[in-house]
């Protein structure tokens, strides 16, 4: 009886995920946490209030022979001094171990999308 209801439930979510999921959804689910929280370094919480990751986050090509092993743009959400602003940033794993601190992160670029990084 616990086999069914557990299976229930597994259904009902992934039907309800599948319904909720657009661009920001599926690209909150592909990039690594790690990735996100190093990302979110280059808007210091002093400074900004409400951060989030903003639906135009995309993954970027990288070339592994550079010693590269995964690369985004991920733009983030934030109010400061009660207005909404976005920056984005590029990051690049740059380390095999998986933490915040094997990924470099690029100076932020206020008011602009992923189209600064090519």
């Amino acid at each position: 009886m616990e086999a069914i209801k557990i299976g229930m439930l597994l259904v009902v979510v992934s039907l309800f995920l599948l319904g909720c999921a657009s661009n920001t959804t599926v690209t909150a689910l592909d990039i690594p946490t790690n990735a996100l929280i190093a990302a979110y370094t280059a808007c210091p919480s002093d400074q900004c209030v409400a951060r989030s990751m903003g639906g135009k986050t995309v993954r970027l090509p990288f070339d592994a022979q550079s010693g590269v092993t995964d690369r985004w743009c991920v733009e983030i959400l934030f109010m400061r001094n009660n207005l909404a602003q976005q920056l984005v940033v590029e990051i690049k794993k740059i380390k095999p171990v998986d933490d915040p601190l094997s990924w470099s992160v690029s100076a932020p670029v206020y008011n602009a999308n992923c189209s600064v990084f090519k």
